[in-house]
């Protein structure tokens, strides 16, 4: 009897040990998940869906490494939605938040190639970097960025806002093992600035040298004239 009764004592302590691993296995994968899914929340805005700054830094640094060991040109645009503070004042940051969610959407669509990024940048700025891409590259992308944000229905519910356009600036430069991150950003920056300057829903491509800069004027001229005609809006707030 007592054997009996050690056997089935032996057999419960086999079967609790079993529940107790498998209880173990299971927390253990389901702290896996999560962790991942924490990784994947610190890089992705939240509004959007898009990549995140942290992200684009991240994906900036391997790129221009990449770049520098291929010897391959790399694109950044830095990319503005136009008039948005009037946008927010006059609509509210409901109806804000809906045009920053497609605006994102359009300019994820406008990127093909597996090897392009999208991400917000902050704000209502986007960023998108497109490794191995020319200035004429750089600039028919970004002209089919404009053009779609420029043609979207920019909030459903809201009729009285018409459309939504936004400024690109581009740059475009064969990187070096030396070059910090910070350039092709900077260069973008000062390119959309101009864009803004001269009257915004433009694409303005910041010239690589002096003798590269000729080649970014044909590109800015060509982009220009995809504009609505008779617009000649200059800065007025963000």
């Amino acid at each position: 009897m007592s054997a009996m009764i050690l056997s089935a004592l032996t057999i419960a302590v086999c079967v609790l040990l079993i529940l107790l691993i498998r209880t173990l296995h299971l927390a253990l994968l389901h702290s896996q998940e999560v962790e991942e899914q924490l990784e994947v929340l610190a890089v992705t805005d939240q509004l959007t869906g898009l990549p995140n700054r942290r992200a684009f830094d991240l994906a900036l640094a391997s790129e221009m490494q990449r770049a520098a060991r291929h010897r391959t040109p790399l694109a950044v645009l830095l990319i503005d939605v136009d008039h948005f503070k009037r946008i927010n004042d006059r609509h509210g940051h409901g109806v804000g938040d809906v045009v920053l969610t497609r605006v994102a959407r359009q300019l994820a669509r406008s990127i093909r190639r597996p090897g392009d990024f999208a991400a917000r940048y902050g704000g209502e700025e986007f960023v998108a970097i497109l490794p191995a891409t020319d200035v004429a590259g750089a600039t028919f992308i970004a002209e089919r960025m404009r053009s779609a944000i420029e043609s979207m229905k920019p909030c459903p519910t809201e009729p009285s806002l018409e459309n939504v356009t936004i400024s690109i600036g581009v740059a475009v430069d064969q990187i070096e093992p030396s070059s910090p991150p910070s350039l092709l950003v900077n260069r973008a920056d000062r390119a959309l600035y101009d864009a803004k300057g001269g009257g915004r829903n433009r694409v303005v491509v910041f010239p690589q040298d002096e003798t590269a800069s000729a080649v970014g004027t044909p590109a800015l001229v060509a982009c220009e004239t995809h504009r609505t005609k008779g617009d000649s809006r200059r800065p007025a707030g963000t």
